[in-house]
């Protein structure tokens, strides 16, 4: 589903008002009677509002969907995707901003981790072997960044009831694997085995399960 600014407003007033996970914007003290009118016309042409200006089942159903977002325990944040987990931790609601307004969507966690590890041939590997690891200052580190070398970048952070948690930084260089952990200053070199674990940790999913199951 991809909705307006305004529109996610519009929702999120049906609830709480309070600020959305992973976006900085908030509704307008005195809203005006163009902003209204803007916003109204807006949800008419979405289909989030009937000939008559009434609610549609779209509406209801964007309302319900942000309602579980706002609600979760637990997010992480995922380069520029914020990913809330449903209450029954079966699904993951994503939302992420585009160009044009801001896209949510909900999925199977597994389903999601598929999707991300089939684009990075590195996870598909069956190396098991963690090579090392060694502390290393952040500033250290970043240096590595300018290698024109690094691929498949992935920032991940934790939050659990509103508060950070870990972060993790996973990347490529040549046929290697990399994870560094800024808090402790921890930089691993392991094989594709050793980060698909860690994301499946992060996602709360069995490792005995997988996400290959039914796909």
């Amino acid at each position: 589903m991809l909705f307006k600014e305004e529109e996610l407003i519009c929702f999120n007033s049906v609830l709480d008002g309070n600020r959305i996970f992973g976006t900085s914007f908030s509704a307008p003290q005195e809203a005006s009677e163009d902003y209204i009118e803007n916003t109204l016309k807006q949800l008419g042409e979405h289909k989030f509002l009937d000939d008559n200006m009434k609610p549609t089942e779209s509406f209801c159903l964007a309302v319900k969907v942000l309602e579980e977002y706002k609600k979760s325990q637990r997010y992480l944040m995922m380069n520029k995707m914020n990913i809330a987990f449903s209450k029954d931790k079966k699904n993951i609601i994503c939302l992420c901003k585009v160009d044009n307004g801001y896209e949510m969507t909900v999925l199977k966690k597994e389903l999601f981790l598929y999707e991300y590890m089939r684009n990075i041939p590195f996870m598909a590997e069956e190396d098991s072997k963690e090579r090392s690891s060694e502390k290393k200052e952040f500033d250290e580190w970043y240096k590595d960044l300018e290698s024109p070398e690094l691929r498949n970048i992935t920032f991940i952070q934790e939050f659990e009831q509103n508060k950070s948690g870990n972060t993790y930084i996973l990347y490529q260089k040549e046929k290697q694997g990399y994870l560094y952990e800024p808090a402790a200053k921890l930089m691993k070199q392991g094989g594709s085995l050793q980060f698909r674990q860690l994301l499946l940790n992060l996602f709360q999913i069995n490792s005995k399960k997988g996400v290959h199951n039914g796909y």
